[in-house]
């Protein structure tokens, strides 16, 4: 994995940014398996951007587009994305441990499989979120939207889902010990799914 130079990555994002406004000699950004470590990505518009297993730990990405960018199997840990919009990204199987989501949007995003241990979710939009087998454990998903999330086999083990909103959220087989749920405006549906389920399962 080769350190992208700051030049090249600038280069990247122009021809990237052309490419989004139609314009002559834009180019989508190919940023697989990049190592951009620590870098100042805040607010830049990266939409559609392919970053399939790019090295992105410690990288400012506050407020940047990565609306439908492929982010599967990249390292974000300690990333800082509050704010962003990724909206209908990929992140499937990223490890996003301790990474900063807070106010983002992720909504429709694909984070099945994701490493979300100790991540920072609080008022995260996760409508529509596809988190099967994700590890939550020990995540802040305080005030975060979950409605028409899937989190099957999730693991949320010491998850903070206080004040969480959520309709047709999708349970099964979950690991749920220790969540803090007080105050949710779906505490009642969540213990009643959690019980059934595991019912079921001793069945």
């Amino acid at each position: 994995m080769r350190k992208t130079p700051k030049e090249e990555l600038k280069e990247l994002l122009d021809k990237h940014n052309k490419w989004l406004n139609d314009e002559a000699g834009g180019e989508i950004a190919n940023l697989i398996d990049a190592d951009l470590r620590g870098a100042n990505l805040s607010g830049d518009n990266l939409r559609y951007a392919n970053l399939r297993d790019a090295d992105l730990r410690d990288t400012d990405l506050i407020d940047a587009d990565l609306s439908g960018a492929n982010l599967s199997g990249g390292d974000l840990r300690c990333a800082d994305l509050s704010g962003g919009d990724l909206s209908g990204a990929n992140l499937s199987g990223g490890d996003l441990r301790c990474a900063d989501l807070s106010g983002g949007d992720l909504s429709g995003a694909n984070l099945r499989g994701a490493n979300l241990i100790n991540a920072n979710l609080i008022g995260a939009n996760l409508i529509a979120a596809d988190l099967r087998g994700a590890d939550l454990r020990g995540a802040d998903l305080a005030g975060a939207d979950l409605r028409d999330a899937n989190l099957s086999y999730a693991d949320l083990i010491n998850a903070n889902l206080t004040k969480c909103h959520i309709n047709n959220i999708k349970l099964l087989h979950n690991t749920c010990r220790s969540v803090d749920i007080d105050n949710s405006v779906f505490l009642i549906e969540i213990l009643s799914r959690i019980t059934k389920l595991e019912k079921k399962n001793e069945e």
